[in-house]
């Protein structure tokens, strides 16, 4: 994303032709800010089996391995912070990929169902780096990262939490309601925002995930 605004280049793109989908909708799929390899993932690191992987959302992996990275970018070792009030607060508002694997049962059903709640998506943080501080997902659309932001930050105010990890995740694995917004015009056919500009003529779907870590300034 750094490199994107530094190089003043745009992640906006046709649909990525190593991922199938079934495009419902009039005319061809709009463009959108997709993402690469997003069904590679190294459940070893994080201690989840295979067959569990697989029925994992591909946003609480992309969670994973941004939030470690997140504290690996910052110096700051994990383990310093087990059994310590660390606050996790993740923004996501889409759940792809639970609809799309809603039609299958049987054995695993209940890793399905893990894997694929939105509780998990902060709750898998904290349980992974045993975070004692609240753990909170919070889904206000697209305004699910910066509330996911404010709540984290009046939480280190309050003192409920002495590190607070916050992220936001957002994946588009399925084309119905991208298919949906474009219908009813929403997404704008010319593939740009055009924000407060009298050339809007919609926006963009996209795809990314991102983690900082917050301690308040005294702290930090």
């Amino acid at each position: 994303f750094w490199r994107l605004l530094v190089e003043g280049r745009s992640g906006v793109r046709d649909w990525p032709k190593s991922r199938p989908i079934h495009w419902p909708g009039d005319g061809p799929m709009p463009q959108g800010g997709y993402l690469d390899d997003v069904d590679l993932f190294d459940p070893g690191l994080f201690g989840i089996a295979p067959s569990e992987a697989a029925s994992l959302d591909p946003q609480h992996r992309l969670l994973l391995e941004v939030v470690w990275e997140a504290f690996e970018d910052g110096g700051i070792s994990p383990a310093d912070w087990s059994g310590r009030r660390v606050g996790v607060f993740v923004g996501i508002s889409n759940n792809d990929y639970g609809r799309l694997l809603a039609g299958r049962a049987g054995k695993g059903s209940v890793r399905l169902t893990i894997g694929n709640a939105a509780s998990m998506a902060a709750g898998r943080i904290a349980y992974l780096f045993d975070f004692v501080g609240p753990a909170l997902t919070i889904d206000t659309a697209c305004s699910s990262s910066l509330a996911a932001l404010h709540l984290a930050q009046r939480s280190l105010q309050s003192g409920e939490c002495d590190l607070a990890v916050v992220a936001g995740v957002n994946l588009i694995l399925s084309a119905d309601v991208t298919a949906s917004l474009a219908d009813a015009q929403f997404l704008s056919p010319t593939g740009r925002c055009h924000t407060f500009d009298g050339a809007a003529d919609g926006y963009i779907r996209s795809e990314g995930c991102g983690a900082v870590l917050l301690k308040s300034k005294s702290a930090a």
